[in-house]
């Protein structure tokens, strides 16, 4: 282990590096800490890995939080981007950790550290079309439906998975107009339009029409519609 400057750490495995935020002596709610720490935490990494990584290079990462009580637990999955990308990845971890800040406000736990588990790939590393996709992608058809683990929202009586508790996605076809409408029922930070004067409307969906029986449609960031978060295709038979 070894420790930067400014009491950041930094451990190194075999394949996997990791660098630690640490707040020691202010331990704060999950909340805030997504708010105040996330995108700060972020960038410390990327000066640290901008001495010897190009911006072409992809760079593979996850984030973990450290609790109070010792625990651990791990908020994001592990995803691959360019070097350049990494910035935009932020506020999908922002999101992840205000999704989940509730649950561990009731469990009274406190953030003591922000933990980046990275790797970075050599330079002749190219990403496939799945790796872009930031999480991770789903083919859904009819006849499975029904097996997919579900919620049912209560207000409406609409059934949808719950995506990482960020977006809820109805099991209607993707490609009905039904599907659009009970999308905006579910969610209130979702628009098919470029929304750029709300800050809760952090999310686009865009719809791709492969032919009368199959549509794609892809979640991306509404300020950076490069940036795809969820991916799915959704047939018919």
């Amino acid at each position: 282990m070894t420790q930067t400057k400014n009491n950041f750490l930094s451990t190194q495995t075999k394949f996997l590096s990791e660098y630690v935020f640490p707040f020691l002596d202010n331990p704060s709610t999950l909340y805030f800490v997504a708010k105040m720490y996330t995108t700060k935490s972020l960038k410390k990494l990327i000066k640290i890995l901008s001495n010897n990584t190009k911006y072409e290079q992809v760079v593979g990462i996850s984030l973990r939080i450290k609790f109070d009580d010792g625990s651990f637990r791990s908020l994001s999955p592990y995803k691959k981007l360019r070097f350049i990308d990494l910035p935009k990845i932020g506020s999908l971890f922002k999101q992840l950790l205000i999704s989940r800040s509730e649950h561990y406000r009731r469990m009274k736990l406190k953030v003591v550290s922000i933990v980046y588990t990275y790797h970075v790939y050599p330079s002749d590393y190219v990403l496939t079309d799945i790796e872009k996709t930031i999480l991770e992608p789903e083919v859904i058809k009819p006849t499975s439906k029904e097996s997919l683990q579900h919620l049912t929202d209560d207000k409406t009586n609409i059934k949808y998975m719950n995506l990482f508790k960020i977006f809820k996605l109805p099991l209607s076809f993707t490609g009905s107009i039904q599907f659009l409408l009970e999308l905006k029922l579910l969610n209130n930070n979702i628009s098919d339009q470029i929304v750029l004067d709300d800050d809760n409307i952090k999310y686009r969906i865009l719809f791709n029409t492969i032919s009368t029986k199959e549509m794609e449609v892809n979640l991306v960031l509404q300020e950076d519609p490069s940036m795809i978060l969820y991916k799915v295709k959704d047939k018919l038979f």
